[in-house]
């Protein structure tokens, strides 16, 4: 994969092969088909016969936050925002915003923008902006600006911060053996529910829960990168 043609080896029959699924900077690892059994991003396949093994992998997204807003762009898509601009004293006046900063493959529909204020001390503008990425976008992180700019800083304020950075994800991957669930933010996983994989702020602390169908089924253990009790 990522150029490498070495896809396919020969081995004594019986062996256990061990496979490591290694994500370039700008994607991560989602999940193995084929193994015998899988930890985390290893994969083990036994080779009693001929074997397919394939992992996949997604693109991560960018996360432009913006003082309390956030805008997500995924890759090969677009996302929207939008500045608001008060006027705080003065008469009516343009004000222009420009956004600088955007890694290679993240593009912005226009800039600089500009809107006017009618003239009342509290009246508002707005400025959409659009974002798009494309799928070879560069890697995170990267810092995004954006500059505002009119006649008499004092007539007016924008509420942005003006200088943010993306955040990378990681997907978390989540599977049951039984009848059970398991549940944390953003999962829902097991016994007739599908919610098994979510997007985490890179470094996020996941607290994931084991729970046991009562009458049925007790806990046993975690696999992957968990440890400890149904907790």
């Amino acid at each position: 994969g990522n150029g490498n043609i070495d896809c396919n080896e020969a081995y004594s029959n019986g062996t256990n092969v061990v496979l490591t699924a290694t994500a370039a900077s700008n994607s991560t690892f989602g999940s193995f088909t084929g193994c015998t059994s899988t930890v985390g991003n290893t994969c083990t396949v036994n080779m009693s016969q001929a074997r397919t093994v394939s992992a996949t992998f997604s693109l991560m997204p960018y996360n432009f936050t913006f003082g309390t807003s956030s805008v997500t762009v995924q890759r090969s898509g677009t996302a929207s925002q939008t500045v608001t601009i008060t006027q705080t004293a003065g008469s009516a006046e343009s004000t222009s915003v420009s956004v600088s900063g955007l890694p290679s493959g993240v593009t912005v529909d226009a800039s600089p923008k500009s809107c006017t204020t009618s003239g009342a001390i509290g009246s508002t503008c707005t400025i959409p902006f659009t974002y798009t990425a494309n799928a070879s976008a560069s890697t995170n992180p990267t810092t995004v600006t954006l500059t505002a700019s009119s006649t008499s800083a004092s007539a007016r304020t924008a509420t942005f911060t003006l200088t943010a950075t993306s955040i990378p994800t990681n997907t978390l991957t989540t599977s049951v053996i039984g009848n059970g669930t398991i549940t944390g933010t953003g999962i829902n996983c097991g016994n007739g529910n599908i919610d098994c994989n979510e997007a985490y702020n890179n470094g996020t602390n996941v607290v994931l829960t084991a729970n046991a169908i009562a009458g049925t089924s007790t806990f046993t253990s975690w696999g992957g990168v968990c440890t400890g009790s149904d907790v």
